[in-house]
């Protein structure tokens, strides 16, 4: 479970790198004043099944929501934490609460705790049972919940729809992905899985906030595989510590672009 204090280093070192990041302020000047809190993000319930298709990616993507602002509860199926492994699953404990077991009553409370429930990876198990209505495991159960009680559900299929699959096998997986998409859930890859989470509304949306653009750790590396040597951003948009440190491990530099100019400002970050 993610302690006080734990909460408290986390956001220590936010903005320790924020200050170090901002133009020096005058002796008048708060820390309040130069550096405004990030709006909240929504309240997120990370699904964990046994696939085992990029899971480092996974795995910061849910640990880019929480420096974003989320709230994040993790449940682990009993085969996905077998392939997660110890490290992994020590670096998802260390950012939520964490729950490897638990009575169907505690699984559709922690359903309607959430905003977001996410599905970093999605197996074909795991999607068959969620497009067809099958209850039998806490992950089917999970989905099943979330559907029924009108959760915003985003799911990365990586693992589930392989693309050496035979055509008629994987037009029958696609299948599923299309009901999962009927049902309201969104269906994106695991590198866009934090931004699109943060992009859904949320209460403090609907009262005139706009969320700014997340730049997660997974973004970074997708430029570096590339060849790419810069990155454009938005301005204003939330760099997270663990993307702006592999940019300077990878030589990635960030550009600024108001979209609206179509060009960049030529402001590196």
């Amino acid at each position: 479970m993610m302690t006080d204090e734990l909460i408290d280093r986390i956001v220590a070192e936010v903005c320790r790198r924020l200050q170090a990041e901002s133009p020096s302020q005058s002796p008048s000047q708060s820390p309040s004043q130069s550096l405004p809190s990030p709006p909240p993000g929504p309240r997120v319930l990370a699904l964990f099944t046994g696939g085992d298709q990029r899971l480092a990616e996974a795995t910061s993507a849910v640990m880019d929501l929480v420096r974003a602002g989320s709230e994040v509860k993790i449940v682990c199926t009993e085969s996905a934490v077998g392939i997660l492994g110890p490290h992994r699953v020590e670096q998802l404990a260390a950012v939520g609460e964490l729950i490897a077991t638990c009575t169907e009553q505690t699984l559709y409370g922690l359903v309607h705790w959430s905003e977001v429930v996410a599905v970093p990876v999605l197996t074909q198990n795991t999607l068959a049972k969620a497009a067809l209505g099958i209850r039998d495991s806490m992950a089917s159960n999970l989905l099943a919940g979330a559907i029924l009680m009108g959760r915003r559900i985003v799911v990365c299929p990586d693992s589930a729809v392989p693309a050496q699959a035979p055509a008629p096998y994987r037009t029958m997986l696609t299948g599923y992905l299309d009901r999962l998409r009927d049902y309201g859930a969104a269906v994106v890859q695991v590198g866009d899985l934090a931004g699109a989470v943060l992009d859904l509304p949320t209460p403090s949306q609907s009262c005139g906030t706009v969320r700014r653009p997340l730049v997660s750790a997974a973004e970074v590396e997708s430029a570096a595989r590339s060849g790419q040597t810069s990155l454009a951003v938005e301005p204003g948009a939330i760099v997270t510590p663990l993307a702006r440190d592999l940019c300077r491990d990878l030589g990635i530099t960030l550009i600024e672009v108001r979209p609206d100019e179509g060009r960049d400002t030529r402001a590196t970050r």
